[in-house]
């Protein structure tokens, strides 16, 4: 079997849910310093601004149900919890390929509403429930294209569907299939499909430290960007849905942005 035509099978087993959940269950259960087994709890939790924001949007804005996918060890939910915000006041469902993950999540929330399923399968297959909010944090940039999980996101969504990643480059799409895609995304591109889907597209830059690249990993392409800054999409279905005012929430809790018409935004961070 050529390489190319191995690749092509590994994405289509990979976006079918049939690679990724093993992936990703044992992904970061290892820690690559000590060698110790992590704990549900503790799966992937880098402290980020980024999920502060969202936490306090959550707060604030009061969405009256929300969909988080790729929801891995649930520290948002978990989050949440800490605030006092329960299932009284908030519908909130998580998705994930790996079972395991839901099932852990489960023993600590008993009542938690989750959906095993991928985002690239149609909505048809994960149920046909639509939510206020639609949130992912790190998970188009580990799919074999981001085109067919944002159109799901949209589907699933009545009125807002938030994105947050991490990897994007200026230059040409970088698809890094193995062990699991990691991929870097030509940010002109993902943001005009973005905003062609979407009526309305509001575009950040969550800053880890004060100024934007304070903490920038340099990759062999000088074009590509992986930051702990990280890009973030607010995306309206609807002009006539108010805007979060992600600013103001940002203020009020101390989370550094960057904002501006997202054809700006690049400009200020190049």
């Amino acid at each position: 079997m050529s390489l190319g035509i191995f690749n092509k099978f590994y994405e289509a087993l990979y976006s079918r849910g049939y690679v990724s959940a093993k992936k990703w269950t044992h992904l970061g259960m290892e820690d690559s310093g000590a060698k110790k087994k992590r704990e549900f709890s503790n799966y992937l939790d880098f402290d980020h601004p980024g999920r502060k924001l969202f936490v306090e949007l959550v707060k604030s804005r009061k969405p009256g149900s929300v969909l988080e996918i790729g929801s891995g060890g649930m520290h948002e939910l978990r989050a949440l919890s800490q605030e006092g915000v329960t299932k009284d006041f908030l519908k909130y469902t998580v998705m994930d390929i790996a079972k395991k993950f839901l099932t852990e999540g489960e023993k600590e929330f008993p009542e938690l509403d989750t959906i095993v399923g991928s985002v690239n399968k149609a909505v048809e297959d994960n149920g046909k429930e639509k939510f206020d909010w639609v949130y992912c944090r790190h998970l188009i940039e580990h799919q074999p294209y981001y085109e067919v999980p944002i159109k799901n996101m949209f589907d699933r969504s009545k009125e807002i569907v938030m994105i947050n990643c991490f990897r994007w480059t200026f230059g040409n799409d970088i698809i890094n299939p193995k062990p699991y895609f990691s991929n870097h995304y030509n940010v002109f591109k993902l943001m005009s499909y973005v905003s062609n889907l979407f009526e309305k597209v509001e575009t950040y830059i969550i800053l880890k430290d004060e100024k934007y690249g304070q903490r920038h990993r340099k990759e062999k392409d000088p074009l590509t960007q992986r930051t702990s800054d990280h890009l973030f999409f607010v995306c309206y279905k609807n002009k006539e849905t108010p805007s979060l005012s992600i600013e103001e929430v940002a203020d009020q809790h101390g989370v550094n942005l960057v904002s501006s018409p997202y054809s700006e935004v690049i400009k200020r961070i190049q």
